[in-house]
């Protein structure tokens, strides 16, 4: 969200233009656009634990009909949190951070009244992923005797760090306060890693039809991430009977394209379209359950495709029947096919692999919906 030309808030209901999910509105960041003359700006924060953050942008003509804009950020720091594992070799500082992400905006005229804007968009993530800090809810240090329950502590004595969970109960030793920053791990850094990219393609085309105006706006965005994640929420690791390390791994590529006309009639705007749009979702999720040895002692893994299309026709029309008065409405028909492509589980310990789509009654649904809106919208002031 580096390179911002303006925020639009979007109250809801904005089914209509927008799409179905956006029935409590929309916020909409707008990326700051080419301009005809040489500008630029930058800037550069440093901070604790070596925190370093640069934005900078260039923008220009590249000719008569063309103007580009180059937009840029970078981040990092060795991490703001403070690892309280008592293992050997432990971690000092944890939840580290690099982030890059480089857009370019370009604008084409073509002729007086059509022009093409091409926006091509690459991020890049290497950091590490912040383990909890469990603070246990039980009034006993101990693990109550067969036949009885356990007592949970008043909320006060829980955030005082006052309580025990159930690996203390365990044996294992319990916390000694709660400090702001503090996290516990005994992965390294290479099991904690969140690495990521994401790249995007927008082109939008737009002419003057006389009075009316067509734009057409698609885009494709590919995105693969892969997140470790310390699953156990221990306290104090060295004494766990067992550990937890989970890896998130997610794919997904999406295409969209909007084909729209619209204009001006007189005291009423108008907007009417055809929009499309398909992704394939991918994920896998791999479960590591290790002895406090480090030796793993199951593993079990997960993986979910689903496939998505979508299409849908739209209209709206705002009506400015009086001075500060303003009658909005519109409709949009939704026809989407969302499938479950795959989906399993495990093996669980000695069990088999679990076909979950199998136990689906309708793996392949097809959805259609219609969204309206009618609004009147009243301007108590000309601001």
């Amino acid at each position: 969200m580096s390179d911002v030309q303006r925020v639009e808030v979007q109250r809801g209901p904005q089914g209509t233009l927008f799409g179905r999910t956006t029935t409590g509105g929309l916020v909409q960041f707008v990326s700051a656009s080419p301009t005809a003359d040489l500008t630029g700006k930058a800037s550069v924060l440093y901070g604790s634990d070596n925190w370093v953050a640069i934005n900078a942008a260039i923008s220009g003509p590249l000719g008569d009909n063309v103007r580009t804009r180059l937009a840029g950020q970078f981040e990092t720091h060795d991490g703001h949190y403070t690892n309280r594992a008592t293992l050997p070799g432990a971690l000092k500082k944890l939840g580290r951070k690099e982030v890059w992400s480089l857009r370019s905006t370009t604008d084409f005229d073509i002729g007086e009244a059509t022009s093409l804007r091409l926006q091509v968009t690459h991020s890049e993530t290497d950091s590490e992923s912040t383990p909890n800090y469990g603070l246990g809810i039980w009034e006993s240090r101990t693990a109550p005797s067969p036949g009885t329950q356990n007592v949970i502590c008043a909320r006060a004595v829980i955030l005082a760090a006052k309580c025990f969970d159930r690996i203390v109960q365990g044996g294992q030793p319990p916390l000694d306060g709660r400090r702001a920053g503090d996290a516990i791990t005994e992965l390294n850094r290479d099991e904690l890693a969140i690495r990521q990219n994401l790249t995007s393609i927008t082109a939008k085309f737009e002419t003057d039809l006389g009075g009316v105006s067509l734009i057409n706006v698609a885009n494709y965005t590919q995105f693969k991430s892969r997140i470790g994640v310390d699953g156990d929420g221990g306290s104090t690791p060295s004494t766990l009977a067992q550990r937890v390390y989970v890896q998130l791994q997610n794919e997904s590529k999406q295409f969209s394209e909007e084909l729209r006309l619209q204009g001006e009639a007189g005291a009423v705007n108008w907007v009417a379209g055809l929009f499309y749009y398909q992704d394939e979702k991918k994920n896998i999720n791999i479960l590591n359950i290790r002895t406090d040895t480090g030796a793993t002692a199951a593993r079990i893994p997960s993986n979910a495709r689903i496939d998505t299309k979508s299409g849908a026709v739209f209209g709206q029309a705002d009506w400015k029947f009086a001075d500060r008065l303003t009658l909005s409405a519109g409709a949009r028909y939704t026809i989407e096919n969302r499938e479950l492509v795959e989906a399993r589980l495990g093996p669980v310990g000695p069990g088999p692999v679990v076909d979950v789509r199998a136990a689906v009654a309708d793996p392949d649904p097809v959805t259609k919906d219609v969204t309206g809106r009618v609004s009147l919208t009243w301007e108590a002031t000309p601001d």
